[in-house]
């Protein structure tokens, strides 16, 4: 909570996943009854002195939605909120919201959740115009995935009961190629053209945000991948996240900062590195950008320039040929930035950056360590596997790997990883009251390897 008073972020403060009507058999439901007004209360004197809180929400997806006894439990709990902090107003993440405006449960609300679930997602402009006094805000929106450095140009829909690829009630993203292009990813990977969703893709969902002003704004599912919710073996983790679980960004990261950053920015998909494809293929090319138009080039030769003027992103249809494409955006008529993604050749090299130069020698502080592979020029390879080796000495000490793979079931204290596209990720944590150079080494077979020093301070 400190941190996010410091980022200046705006946090719900959630209390409970159910009440009464349990979800699992050995969940809090079990004490609900007994204890819902003790910890609602602990909870809410605990946290409200920071200033992120600005919500109290009395649970999410809460089966008693669906009946007038659980609006009177409703009414009770925002009660209960309002006596512990009668400055902020309560609301409730509310799946199938149609049923919970029948029962009352909504009109207990101060501010209204809207979650994806049971089309939720498709009812605000028709809630609006019912109850044109309502705050509303979406509470659980989008349900979308995507796995770094995977790309699919149909689209494809989850069905809520598994890893079942069908289609649900849907805003429809319609194919993107008459053929699919990309079509050897496993199956527990997920596209990176915001084209994998359960109901709706974060692009069609933020254009709801701001079309309607009478929504108060998004907290999409969700912002960094987590273990669990796989939908199937052999993942381990869901998708459904912006970062993956190195924190490393994914495509619709990019969408997002091309939507709130204050700073110019320019970001260009898919990679430039395809095999597979045959010369000719037509490949979708994207952008996202916050510049007034964007020129795309294959090779030095221009495929022609766009105007962004309200669309969320750019796309060109790109015959797939070795080489680079390269995008420059402009605002004002003036080159803001530039981007480029070349054909990589065989992996080569490690590069080796870390995040931080300094730690504090207090056997808790970290420093990130981020592994690229680099072909004989230099050029980031994307599609690079190969395992990659850490040796942490001196003041600290190797904690964690990862890579951001959803299938990938490797030990996470292991001293190695396999890169996944191109990419991997050590833990360097200080060793409590040891000051000095944390050195570290990073090596893979036929490869050149790095090294790069971190301090840590008392």
């Amino acid at each position: 909570m400190d941190m996010l008073d410091r980022m200046g972020f705006l946090a719900i403060g959630e209390i409970f996943d159910e009440w009464l009507k349990k979800k699992r058999e050995f969940s809090y439901g079990r004490f609900f009854a007994d204890w819902w007004l003790r910890d609602l209360t602990d909870q809410i004197r605990r946290d409200r002195n920071h200033p992120c809180v600005i919500l109290w929400s009395i649970g999410n997806e809460i089966h008693e939605r669906a009946t007038p006894e659980g609006a009177a439990l409703a009414r009770e709990l925002a009660a209960a909120c309002h006596a512990a902090d009668p400055t902020r107003p309560v609301t409730s993440g509310v799946n199938n919201i149609d049923v919970a405006n029948r029962t009352g449960f909504a009109q207990a609300l101060d501010v209204v959740g809207y979650n994806g679930g049971g089309g939720s997602v498709f009812m605000y402009l028709q809630d609006h115009e019912a109850y044109p006094d309502r705050r509303m805000h979406a509470s659980e929106v989008p349900h979308s995935f995507s796995t770094r450095g995977v790309y699919r140009t149909h689209s494809r829909h989850r069905n809520e009961s598994g890893m079942e690829w069908v289609k649900m009630r849907t805003q429809e993203v319609p194919p993107l190629t008459e053929r699919e292009v990309f079509g050897w990813f496993h199956d527990s990977y997920h596209s990176s053209y915001d084209n994998a969703y359960v109901r709706i893709c974060a692009r069609d969902s933020w254009r709801l945000i701001e079309d309607f002003d009478f929504m108060a704004g998004e907290f999409r599912w969700i912002g960094i991948d987590y273990l669990g919710e796989s939908h199937g073996w052999p993942a381990k983790s869901s998708n459904a996240g912006i970062v993956d679980l190195a924190g490393f960004p994914k495509e619709t990261y990019y969408f997002y900062q091309s939507r709130w950053s204050r700073r110019p920015m320019l970001h260009i998909l898919p990679h430039w590195t395809w095999p597979e494809l045959a010369e000719g293929t037509i490949v979708p090319v994207w952008a996202y950008t916050t510049c007034d138009s964007v020129e795309l080039f294959l090779n030095g030769e221009s495929l022609g320039e766009q105007r962004r003027g309200k669309r969320f992103h750019l796309s060109w249809d790109v015959p797939y040929r070795l080489g680079a494409i390269k995008a420059i955006g402009r605002t004002d008529g003036g080159i803001v930035l530039e981007e480029q993604h070349c054909t990589a050749g065989p992996a080569a090299a490690l590069e080796l950056s870390l995040d931080r130069s300094e730690i504090a020698a207090d056997g808790r502080d970290v420093a990130h360590l981020i592994v690229r592979v680099l072909d004989a020029e230099g050029r980031f390879q994307p599609r690079a596997a190969d395992r990659i080796r850490f040796q942490v000495e001196g003041a600290g000490r190797l904690i964690g790997v990862e890579n951001g793979d959803p299938i990938d079931r490797d030990s996470y204290k292991a001293d190695n990883r396999r890169a996944f596209g191109g990419l991997c990720l050590g833990i360097a944590q200080s060793i409590r009251g040891e000051s000095g150079a944390i050195r570290v080494a990073v090596s893979a077979d036929g490869l050149k390897g790095a090294s790069a020093e971190a301090l840590a301070l008392r």
